[in-house]
C-alpha cells in the first residue's frame, strides 16, 4: 500500500474555522436556499411549517436557521407581513365594494345570403366591449372587519352583568326511568 496517502490527523490548531468545529461534515441546506423560492412561499401565505416541507427541511431546522441568523429572521418577517397587506387590502376592497375595468367578448351571428349557392349560411365574428365591473359590498367581508376592528360593538357574544337579588328557589324532578308497562306503579 505504498501508492495511498493517509490523511495527517486532525489537529484542533490546524483547524481553519474560527468557531473550533471540525472542518469536516456536512454542509447547510441553508447555503442552498432558493430565496426567490423562499420568498414565493411566504407571500403565497405559507405557514412556516408548508414552507419547511417545500425547503425539504424540518421545521425546526428552520426555526434554528431564524434565531442564527436576525437577518434571514427578519426578511422571512418582511415578505410574511407584504402576504398580509396584500389580505387586508383585499378584504377591504371587497367589504367597500369595487369596481374594475374588463372585456366582455361574444360570438355574433349573421345569416348571409350566398348568391353561388343560392342559400343562406351562417357567418359569425367575435366583437369585444370594454366595460366597467361593480361589485356591491360584501356584507360578509364588512362582518368580518368590523368584529376585528371593533369586536366591543360588533362581536356575536355580548357579555352582560346580572346581579340577582332575592331568594331563589329551585324544584327537583327525578326521573326514575321510563315508565312501566300495565300501570303498574311503585312507590
Amino acid at each position: 500500500m505504498g501508492n495511498i496517502k493517509m490523511p495527517a490527523p486532525y489537529n484542533k490548531t490546524d483547524n481553519p474555522n474560527p468557531n473550533g468545529k471540525h472542518p469536516g461534515g456536512r454542509t447547510s441546506k441553508k447555503s442552498k436556499i432558493n430565496y426567490d423560492g423562499l420568498k414565493l412561499c411566504y407571500s403565497k401565505g405559507f405557514t412556516d411549517a408548508e414552507t419547511a416541507i417545500a425547503l425539504q427541511i424540518t421545521e425546526q431546522t428552520l426555526n434554528n436557521w431564524k434565531i442564527a441568523d436576525s437577518k434571514f429572521f427578519e426578511a422571512l418577517k418582511d415578505w410574511k407581513l407584504e402576504a398580509d397587506r396584500k389580505i387586508v387590502k383585499s378584504l377591504y376592497e371587497r367589504g367597500k365594494g369595487y369596481s374594475h375595468p374588463d372585456t366582455k367578448a361574444q360570438w355574433v351571428e349573421n345569416d348571409v345570403f350566398d348568391p353561388e349557392s343560392g342559400e343562406w349560411k351562417k357567418v359569425g365574428r367575435w366583437e369585444y366591449a370594454d366595460l366597467i365591473k361593480h361589485y356591491p359590498p360584501d356584507p360578509t367581508s364588512i362582518i368580518f372587519w368590523l368584529k376585528n376592528r371593533q369586536p366591543e360593538k360588533w362581536r356575536d357574544k355580548v357579555e352582560q352583568d346580572v346581579n340577582l337579588t332575592g331568594k331563589i328557589t329551585f324544584k327537583v324532578i327525578y326521573d326514575d326511568g321510563p315508565a312501566q308497562a300495565g300501570g303498574d306503579e311503585q312507590d
